[in-house]
């Protein structure tokens, strides 16, 4: 006989289903204004990654103008004072962080297509999720 068909599964990644707002897709279409009904969840604050490591916090701050008021900005820098690639941007509302998020992900600063998600460090989001509900549906009201 053949070499049996039993071992994991072939193609398809399972477990991907049903886990947070937005899903599948990335990429695939023009980025959109965030609509009405099921807004991404975020809180204030986004995460930048892969910045160059000459991008200063007035760089961050005037790049993420465009898409609301920036009350804070910041690069993450090393004892040495060097750059990590990463920063954070703090905007006034969570409906512009939303935006930032949709807008600006693979988006060229300073010579590289730096990536943008919510920060999962923001305050203002752990306040508003109980942590035993991290690893379950936090999007979905009791």
């Amino acid at each position: 006989g053949g070499g049996g068909g039993f071992g994991p599964p072939q193609g398809g990644r399972g477990g991907r289903d049903g886990r947070g707002p937005g899903g599948g897709g990335r990429g695939t279409r023009a980025p959109r204004a965030p609509q009405p009904e099921g807004p991404i969840i975020v809180g204030r604050r986004c995460y930048i990654g892969n910045l160059s490591w000459k991008t200063s916090w007035q760089d961050l701050k005037d790049h993420f103008r465009t898409c609301g008021t920036v009350v804070y900005a910041d690069v993450m820098r090393e004892a040495s004072g060097r750059s990590r690639g990463c920063g954070i941007v703090e905007f006034e509302n969570a409906e512009e962080a939303a935006v930032a998020i949709e807008t600006m992900n693979d988006v060229e600063l300073e010579g590289r297509l730096i990536f943008v998600r919510e920060d999962r460090e923001d305050r203002d989001l752990r306040a508003s999720k109980p942590p035993r509900d991290a690893a379950a549906q936090p999007y979905e009201q009791q």
